[in-house]
Order: C-alpha cells, then sequence, then structure tokens
C-alpha cells in the first residue's frame, strides 16, 4: 500500500461474533480485535470525494422531491422525505468539517505512480477541477498541473 510519511495511524475496531458450538444455554462471545490501518493519500481523497458527492445527491434529491406533483394521497409521504432528505443535508453540513479533520493529513510528500495515474483519471473525466484534486490529495494545484498538462516535446 502506498502511503507517505506524514499519514498517521488511524485504529479501527473489528467485532468479531462467535459462536459456540455446545448446548442451548451456550451464549455468543464478543471478542473485540483491534486493528491498525494506515490510510493512503489515495484513501483520504477518495473520503473527501465522497463527502462532496453525497452532498451533491442530497440536493439533487431535495430538488426532485420540490418539484414533485403533490395531491392528497402523496402529501405526507413527499413532505417527510424532503424533511428527512434536508435533516441528512444539514447533519452532513455540520459534521463535514469535524470529518475532513479527523483524516489524516496528506499536505506535500511526493505523488506515487499509482496516485498520478488516479489524478490524471480523474481529470479527464472532466468533473473535477486541478484545484479540486490538490485540495483532495493535499498537494498544490501546480503540482496537479504537471501530473495532467500535455507533455510537451522541446526538440
Amino acid at each position: 500500500m502506498d502511503a507517505s510519511p506524514s499519514i498517521k495511524s488511524m485504529n479501527t475496531i473489528s467485532i468479531l461474533l462467535e459462536s459456540f458450538v455446545g448446548d442451548n444455554n451456550s451464549k455468543p462471545a464478543y471478542r473485540i480485535q483491534a486493528e491498525s490501518h494506515v490510510l493512503s493519500r489515495s484513501e483520504v481523497a477518495a473520503t473527501k470525494r465522497n463527502l462532496t458527492e453525497l452532498g451533491k445527491s442530497l440536493d439533487l434529491i431535495q430538488r426532485q422531491l420540490i418539484s414533485t406533483p403533490v395531491d392528497q394521497t402523496n402529501a405526507q409521504e413527499v413532505a417527510e422525505k424532503l424533511l428527512a432528505a434536508s435533516a441528512l443535508r444539514e447533519s452532513l453540513k455540520r459534521h463535514e468539517q469535524q470529518i475532513v479533520s479527523s483524516l489524516p493529513q496528506t499536505k506535500g510528500g511526493k505523488l506515487s505512480d499509482r496516485e498520478r495515474q488516479e489524478i490524471a483519471g480523474y481529470y479527464a473525466t472532466g468533473h473535477f477541477t486541478q484545484d479540486a484534486l490538490a485540495e483532495q490529495y493535499g498537494v498544490s494545484q501546480s503540482t496537479i498541473h504537471e501530473v495532467v498538462a500535455p507533455k510537451r516535446d522541446d526538440s
């Protein structure tokens, strides 16, 4: 796994359910296992992209619900869905900065070949600006430009 030295280790807890083989009076036992996992720069960038996309999806759902034709048969259902989508969007807005700040800091460091390929691929889709990719990967916009700009032949 490619990981820059500045990426901190995050602990995750796995709870494994183990069932006993025996009589019916045996109760299941729970074992808690701590695992250390280092998030790569790519995983941090993916998390940031996913948060952004989740916000966009919730906005789209709200717009679709607002434009839904309402009559007596569906008014309450549409209202409940609109309130739920709105509550989710507000919750995401409140917690997004906390989530992002809890991610390992990925500022600086050389991009791996894999990260360069990912960046080029995301940029080629036309859905991401150089600035957005720079923020996601924790590098400067000029670094992203070096990755995505066509190589010029100086001969």
